[in-house]
């Protein structure tokens, strides 16, 4: 049932109608005119409204119009004792449900009455089901945005991705080039340096020399953990030395507009691997310049050592007390909103836009100083900077305690076949280990060095070669050495090879893997001890 206003200027019509329609069940009001009838429009909601066309000032086509525009959805039913074919035309063009001539029947009234109803109903039902298709409409559409937004990062981290894998390759390449340059000089700087004890002037000038193919070696391995293309290992370090080469390295990648103030002031020691230390300067470094880049600023790094005497908790994780090395990165960029600041340290969460960044920098800075038994915190203040603060264990030994004495490096009189195709590298193989004592063959190729042990097995007690060599690799002429004699020792040395690792070339037999450019000391240190082992 339904509620019905009936608006008529006759008392008598009024109340035979609501008499009708409330016998029917219907809920009823009346009004005698017009104005009446907006006020009940304005504060009721009616389904159905029946009035007279003929109303005091407001004739009830007027009232129509007034009607619509006040409830769209309300049926209008319209009623006259002097029908006529305009009058008629003009109520159903102005949107009546019905057009009725009085005197009306019962019957009719309440029939018409259910009709609009019904009618009603279905135009309720219908835009009722319209609503539901809009919002599904919407929230498919929504669905659909998103979806092609987890697909354009997916794509662009795919993108990144294969960037990095490119640029490891290129890395790979050029690492194995230039350690083979820097195996010549800090290899012949070693030698030299040996023979200038009466003049120590000229000595000091090529332990320059020496120190800067040290530098170099160490920008080439920062270069391969930067493409991911190198393993890590934790040994005691001074933390500093490699930020300030991170900071050197960093310089050249950033905008000039961005000033770097480093403090570095810590000395101390801390268990850890350089790959792991350029992953945090980098990322952290990297993160802070990102939120200068448009208007520029200073990028602080500090150093400093720090004793923790109450536990310090941040994020879940409980930092203990004792002493640590802290790493302080700040910046005057952007900073960040509180709305995201909890979640920066997530897995692929980023402030960035698609194509300019993974998410992974700071959840991988993350689990790296939480592996340390470490912890991050980070302040930021929205448009003023932020500060990621970074606490790692010290160890209790000083640097002058880990540092090892120089000693005198083993020596011995076996004889070496060397295997090199850089004549340079030959060449100064050949003077540094006869230098050793040993007795030394080289040659500077596959083919070349298995025709000497065919043609004379027992003529050599150690053979070392190098890797990545033309024609044949460092690990297949060692396998075939070891097939034609299969005691001789095999020592592999390499720049960088993507297809080597210790583990992979101590399964097929080769005793030892050294890493170019290799100094002196270690190479003569590993040497001894593969001949020691080979002859128990």
């Amino acid at each position: 049932m339904g509620k019905i206003l009936v608006v008529d200027d006759e008392k008598s019509l009024r109340v035979t109608l609501q008499a009708f329609l409330t016998k029917d069940g219907h809920e009823v009001e009346t009004a005698e005119d017009a104005e009446m009838a907006k006020k009940l429009l304005s504060n009721h909601k009616f389904d159905v409204v029946i009035t007279d066309i003929i109303l005091p000032k407001v004739p009830g086509v007027d009232l129509l119009k007034i009607i619509r525009d006040t409830d769209p959805d309300v049926q209008v039913i319209m009623m006259t004792g002097e029908p006529t074919v305009e009058s008629a035309t003009a109520s159903l063009r102005a949107g009546a449900f019905d057009y009725l001539y009085k005197p009306i029947s019962k019957a009719t009234v309440l029939a018409t009455v259910r009709n609009a109803l019904d009618t009603k109903a279905i135009d309720d039902e219908k835009k009722q089901v319209d609503q539901q298709n809009r919002m599904y409409q919407e929230l498919l559409e929504h669905l659909v945005e998103e979806r092609t937004a987890e697909l354009k990062k997916t794509h662009a981290q795919l993108l990144h991705a294969q960037k990095m894998e490119a640029l490891g390759t290129l890395a790979g390449g050029i690492a194995h080039d230039f350690n083979n340059i820097l195996a010549v000089i800090i290899g012949f700087s070693e030698i030299v340096i040996d023979e200038l004890s009466d003049n120590p002037e000229l000595k000091d000038d090529v332990k320059e020399i020496h120190i800067a193919g040290q530098r170099a070696k160490s920008l080439v391995r920062q270069i391969l953990t930067f493409a991911r293309k190198t393993d890590t290992e934790r040994k005691p370090l001074q933390a500093s030395l490699f930020i300030k080469e991170g900071l050197k390295m960093l310089r050249a990648t950033i905008q000039t507009t961005i000033e770097i103030k480093p403090k570095i002031e810590s000395k101390a020691l801390i268990m850890g691997d350089p790959v792991h230390l350029n992953q945090i300067i980098m990322n952290l470094c990297t993160n802070a310049a990102h939120a200068m880049e448009d208007e520029g600023g200073v990028l602080e790094v500090s150093l400093t050592q720090e004793e923790i005497k109450t536990p310090l908790v941040s994020r879940g994780v409980r930092l203990p007390v004792g002493k640590y090395l802290k790493l302080a990165i700040s910046d005057t960029g952007t900073g960040i909103s509180p709305k995201v600041i909890d979640s920066i340290f997530e897995p692929y969460f980023s402030t960035k836009q698609i194509g300019e960044g993974t998410g992974l920098g700071l959840s991988v800075v993350h689990g790296i100083v939480t592996s340390y038994n470490g912890l991050i915190t980070v302040d930021s203040e929205f448009n003023i900077g932020s500060t990621f603060t970074v606490f790692l264990p010290v160890l209790k030994q000083t640097s002058e305690q880990i540092e090892l004495e120089e000693k005198e490096l083993p020596t011995g009189n076996e004889k070496i076949l060397f295997v090199d195709d850089e004549a340079s590298i030959t060449k100064m193989a050949d003077k540094m280990l006869a230098r050793l004592g040993y007795q030394i063959t080289t040659c500077q190729n596959g083919p070349e060095a298995i025709a000497l042990i065919k043609s004379n097995p027992t003529a050599f007690d150690l053979a070392i070669t190098d890797m990545t060599m033309p024609g044949m690799t460092g690990d297949k002429l060692a396998q075939e050495l070891m097939n034609i004699r299969s005691d001789i020792p095999v020592i592999v040395c390499t720049g960088y090879s993507k297809k080597i690792s210790e583990e992979s070339i101590l399964e097929i037999g080769v005793k030892a893997l050294v890493m170019k450019p290799f100094k002196k000391d270690i190479l003569a240190h590993t040497i001894r001890d593969v001949l020691d082992n080979a002859q128990k």
